[in-house]
C-alpha cells in the first residue's frame, strides 16, 4: 500500500518520467560478451561458498548428537 501510495503521489506531483520508456525499442537482441574472471572476485566469493559448507557440517553434527545417531558415517557426507 506504500509503494501504491507513494508512487500515486509522485505521479501527482510530477515527479516521475517517462522519457527513458517511451524512447527505447521495445524489442532488441543485447549486446553479447565473452565471460571474463577476475581473481578479485574469485576470492571473494571463496568464503561465501565455504561458510555453507562448514554450516552443514556444524548442522549434521548437532542432529547427531540430539537423536544419538552418527549422520556423518550413515549416509555421510559426500
Amino acid at each position: 500500500a506504500g509503494v501504491v501510495a507513494g508512487y500515486s503521489l509522485s505521479l501527482a506531483m510530477g515527479v516521475v518520467q517517462f522519457d527513458a520508456v517511451t524512447n527505447t525499442q521495445w524489442l532488441a537482441v543485447p549486446n553479447f560478451v565473452l565471460p571474463e574472471f577476475k581473481w578479485q572476485a574469485i576470492l571473494f566469493m571463496v568464503p561465501v561458498a565455504i561458510a555453507p559448507a562448514v554450516e552443514h557440517i556444524g548442522d549434521m553434527m548437532a542432529i547427531s548428537q540430539v537423536t544419538n545417531k552418527d549422520f556423518l558415517k550413515k549416509p555421510g557426507l559426500h
